[in-house]
């Protein structure tokens, strides 16, 4: 019953995160690539679904991506003239940010 009640809250608890919150915070990093912002999107979508079924990527009309990890976690990659630059956020410490995988993209 103790495992139903600890799943049922951090369930609860991931839902209370919004992007919009998330994006009020400081980035964990930025940097920039020379892969296209697709590439980039892509592998770390890849890599974060690996370990979580509900990663998703969303395309923007503007040629940006945001890959959104099911703990909250957000990837922003915007096309510069040579690649892309990356900023990744994370929500409140409560949660674990899948950084390792976003930086392996690079």
């Amino acid at each position: 019953m103790r495992k139903i009640v600890l799943l049922a809250s951090a369930t609860l608890l991931a839902g209370c995160v919004s992007p919009d919150s998330v994006q009020q915070r400081e980035p964990l990093f930025v940097t920039e690539t020379t892969k296209s912002p697709k590439v980039y999107a892509n592998c770390v979508h890849e890599r974060w679904a690996e370990h979580a079924p509900y990663a998703q990527i969303f395309s923007r009309p503007d040629g940006s991506y945001r890959v959104r990890h099911y703990g909250g976690n957000l990837v922003d990659v915007t096309p510069t003239a040579t690649g892309a630059h990356v900023e990744m956020r994370e929500p409140p410490p409560h949660f674990s940010a899948p950084e390792a995988e976003a930086k392996a993209c690079l």
